[in-house]
């Protein structure tokens, strides 16, 4: 190329490149590009958390209802009364005369629901997770259970049995927080 009323002539070797107004268009397309893979890849990392506090969370509501339900099912009777007051224990006679008793307890990192058979405790949730609210308060919200006496038969005894679980770990974000309510309601078989 020659300028006009000049000797001078650029070389075409240096007259490649881009201009400073491809560059800046091309950098703020990369950073918008690069700032929504981030965002999305930050918010599946959250969902996998709270996934996984929830499937702890399910995991442990399932399995301590589950062992209550069989328990409280194959029980003989059920001494601490059946008069339909809601309670947050309970007390079964199992088939080979034990007693059992359910409870909510504070084990001071959580508020677990105990299982006591002739002076055995097992804890049937994880420290992990804890009951909704605090077990030593006077409210039933906590780990309900309520009995009563079939108006069919009048023989028969029915145990409806509640509770909410949460994650233990409070420092979590609301984002990742998790909890659950469990209910059910068992028949016993053999009073």
């Amino acid at each position: 190329m020659k300028i006009p009323n000049s000797n001078f002539q650029i070389p075409k070797c240096c007259n490649s490149g881009f201009t400073l107004v491809e560059v800046l268009v091309t950098f703020a397309i990369v950073s918008i590009v690069v700032t929504i893979g981030s965002i999305s890849f930050f918010a599946l990392l959250r969902g996998a958390n709270k996934t996984e506090i929830l499937k702890e969370v399910k995991q442990n509501g399932d399995y301590a209802l589950s062992v209550m339900e069989l328990k409280i099912r194959n029980a003989r009777d059920i001494p601490s009364g059946c008069d339909g007051a809601a309670t947050n224990s309970i007390s079964i006679e199992n088939p080979d005369a034990t007693t059992t008793i359910f409870s909510c307890v504070n084990t001071g990192s959580a508020q677990q629901i105990r299982e006591q058979t002739n002076g055995i405790t097992t804890y049937l949730t994880s420290p992990q997770v804890t009951i909704d609210t605090d077990c030593t308060t006077a409210a039933i919200t906590s780990l309900m259970f309520s009995c009563s006496v079939s108006t069919v038969d009048g023989v028969t005894k029915n145990v409806n049995l509640g509770f909410k679980l949460r994650q233990a770990n409070s420092d979590s974000p609301l984002t990742e927080k998790a909890e659950q309510t469990f209910s059910s309601q068992v028949t016993l078989r053999n009073n």
